[in-house]
């Protein structure tokens, strides 16, 4: 299972992950649009390097966001989770689950 299978509630479950695809593909058309451009102007490699850094930076600062590793820390600590776990903790959603 994925975080977000185990987090998300079942009933709501197709939305999020249609709303995660569509943020994911929206985005693509547009980093295409920067690409070729950049890499006329500066190059390939430097172009693929800064993305590559930024990429790696930007996972690197989100992670340390408070709380964004929240779900894992308290699934370690109560010892696993079933889906939906802290759907039901933050008081439920989704038609009452918990």
């Amino acid at each position: 299972d994925t975080n977000l299978q185990r987090e998300v509630p079942r009933a709501l479950l197709g939305r999020v992950t249609s709303l995660e695809w569509f943020v994911a593909i929206g985005v693509a058309p547009i980093s295409f649009a920067l690409a070729g451009p950049l890499g006329r102007l500066y190059g390939p490699r430097p172009v693929l390097a800064t993305i590559g850094v930024a990429a790696g930076t930007t996972v690197l600062a989100l992670s340390m966001v408070p709380g964004a590793r929240g779900p894992e820390r308290w699934r370690r600590r109560r010892g696993g989770g079933e889906a939906g776990d802290m759907a039901q903790v933050a008081g439920g959603v989704a038609g009452g689950a918990g």
